[in-house]
């Protein structure tokens, strides 16, 4: 005698949707693609900066590095770790290992000579343009397949998504 089970969850999930839902298809459609986006840059960044040598880690402390640098502030060893967020220590070791590749140098702070600030070097942008401009290139084409009303639409959705994860630690 055969053995009858419940039809499993993973079933019903495939089974064809009620005329309803399409509202509920269409935004957990949205979630699916961003999550299918963030595995494929995951896995270029990994595999581009694999070749060149870089980390993510380092290429996450170059970009803070740069965006502190685009709009014109300092930042220090201790506010690279909070934004990081790394321990001193591994910060330390971190910075080390960006000077020592040539990617970023350590200057004193031009108000506090005790401090010490960080920048960016000409390899570290060259280095972020071989990684990221072919990104940029095939991103582009996609791009300039929409319509202004799509790209605003598209904006506004990454930028409200990057907004809510770099929100703050809420605790979950």
């Amino acid at each position: 005698m055969t053995q009858r089970y419940p039809p499993s969850t993973r079933h019903r999930a495939t089974a064809p949707r009620a005329a309803a839902q399409p509202e509920v298809d269409s935004r957990a459609g949205v979630l699916r693609s961003l999550r299918e986006l963030t595995t494929a840059l995951d896995q270029w960044i990994d595999l581009h900066g694999g070749r060149q040598g870089v980390h993510r880690t380092h290429l996450n402390a170059l970009a803070h590095l740069m965006r502190a640098e685009d709009a014109g502030v300092l930042l220090t060893p201790g506010e690279l770790a909070e934004a990081l967020p790394l321990s001193a220590s591994a910060t330390t070791a971190l910075v080390d290992r960006l000077v020592a590749a040539g990617h970023a140098e350590r200057h004193p702070h031009p108000q506090d000579r005790r401090r010490t600030v960080l920048t960016s070097t000409a390899s570290a942008h060259e280095t972020g343009g071989q990684i990221f401009g072919p990104l940029a290139a095939r991103l582009g084409v996609v791009v300039d397949e929409l319509d202004d009303s799509e790209v605003a639409v598209v904006t506004r959705f990454l930028d409200l998504a990057t907004r809510a994860m770099t929100a703050g630690d809420d605790g979950e």
